[in-house]
């Protein structure tokens, strides 16, 4: 798989693999997953490894100050698109479903009946855009559900602070952050 040259580590992704595997002994049913920020599908891929569903948000044009952003411009926003769609192969419409366009369009207008068990949020890592990320898609959380993200870390100093400002977290991997919503 073409992942443009962006892959978390090891740990990060044994983490989010754990955090899933406990979320699919606990749902009933098709859990319902968001993943704010997708980029090439890497973390995609390991929250539809079990059952359920994965509606990946992201607007494939990178952020500022992010290298993504040098990748979506070096080789095209449709291209970035088309690699996560390639990447996702089989799972696609089947158990992931890309949202293109910006997250808080999407957590603005997500549909009332349909609580989510688990969003993980790797977009912006600005300390402003990660605020906003978790403030609009916790509400969406299902009581006990999981409300987590990449990049706890000291690269990115605005997602700890946005972290931190929201309450109490626990980390796993290297740079993974969650916590429930009560």
């Amino acid at each position: 798989m073409n992942f443009m040259g962006h892959q978390n580590c090891p740990q990060d992704n044994a983490a989010v693999y754990d955090l899933v595997k406990m979320l699919s002994r606990e749902a009933d049913g098709c859990p319902t997953l968001v993943e704010v920020g997708a980029w090439a599908g890497a973390t995609t891929r390991i929250l539809a490894c079990f059952y359920g569903r994965v509606f990946a948000v992201d607007h494939w044009a990178g952020s500022e100050g992010d290298r993504m952003k040098e990748l979506a411009e070096e080789y095209g926003q449709v291209q970035a698109y088309s690699t996560f769609l390639a990447n996702m192969g089989d799972l696609m419409y089947r158990k992931v479903f890309p949202l293109a366009g910006p997250s808080a369009f999407y957590a603005k207008n997500w549909p009332a009946h349909v609580p989510i068990d688990m969003v993980f949020i790797d977009a912006e890592h600005t300390h402003e855009a990660a605020l906003q990320d978790i403030t609009l898609w916790s509400p969406h959380v299902r009581p006990g559900g999981i409300i987590s993200g990449h990049d706890y870390c000291d690269v990115f100093p605005g997602v700890i602070r946005a972290v931190n400002e929201t309450g109490p977290h626990t980390l796993a991997g290297l740079s993974v952050w969650w916590r429930r919503k009560e």
